[in-house]
């Protein structure tokens, strides 16, 4: 469990690809993630870190770094963690800890593209498209966690079957986070809320839309 507030800006590579490709192709990879703060990071092999919003487990650690499996399966749904790259990091919250964002699992539901980068003095905002099914989840004022970074969305709307959001990015976000690489085209890492998630799975299946409950 997570809550969205990146501690640390981190340097993923890859360092070995497994055999048996998914469907889409890609192959499971374990990913070494390095970082500059001394004594940033103290958890144990087998705790959980947030990975531009993506769960992983620490296989092995050393010096500055940590190392974690990437399955098939993660990297179906998500983007940026079978190259080198910025990532962002946070560890996973503790009984007692402070929820600064909001409820953040680490279960990225699928990426967005960045249509548009609007200045706005200090701030930035950011346009982004994804997936329509995502959109009764998506509610003006609401969450949702963009590479692991909690944000609240300003706008959204659905027009051509696309679903279509806005939110904004302050100056501390933009030092803190690699958000403020984000250029047109982008691809990012999205999470809906979780509460919003559970609500419309219990309107679905009541309605007797759907049931994915397994």
């Amino acid at each position: 469990m997570f809550s969205g507030i990146v501690t640390e800006i981190g340097f993923l590579r890859p360092v070995k690809f497994f055999s048996d490709p998914s469907p889409s192709g890609k192959k499971q990879v374990r990913v070494r993630i390095s970082w500059s703060v001394k004594n940033f990071f103290k958890h144990s092999v087998g705790d959980s870190v947030s990975v531009n919003g993506v769960c992983l487990t620490i296989a092995s650690k050393g010096l500055g770094y940590f190392e974690a499996d990437v399955s098939n399966a993660t990297l179906d749904v998500t983007v940026g963690l079978d190259k080198a790259g910025a990532v962002n990091l946070e560890p996973s919250l503790r009984v007692g800890g402070i929820l600064g964002g909001h409820i953040v699992t680490g279960h990225v539901d699928g990426t967005a593209k960045i249509n548009d980068v609007i200045q706005s003095r200090d701030s930035r905002v950011i346009a982004c498209t994804t997936d329509e099914t995502f959109y009764p989840m998506l509610t003006k004022k609401g969450s949702i966690a963009v590479n692991g970074v909690s944000l609240t969305i300003n706008e959204v709307d659905l027009k051509n079957q696309s679903c279509r959001f806005f939110v904004n990015l302050i100056p501390h976000t933009l030092t803190q986070t690699n958000l403020s690489n984000l250029t047109t085209e982008s691809i990012v890492n999205i999470e809906l809320d979780p509460i919003a998630k559970m609500v419309d799975q219990f309107l679905s299946v009541r309605s007797g839309q759907k049931d994915n409950r397994g």
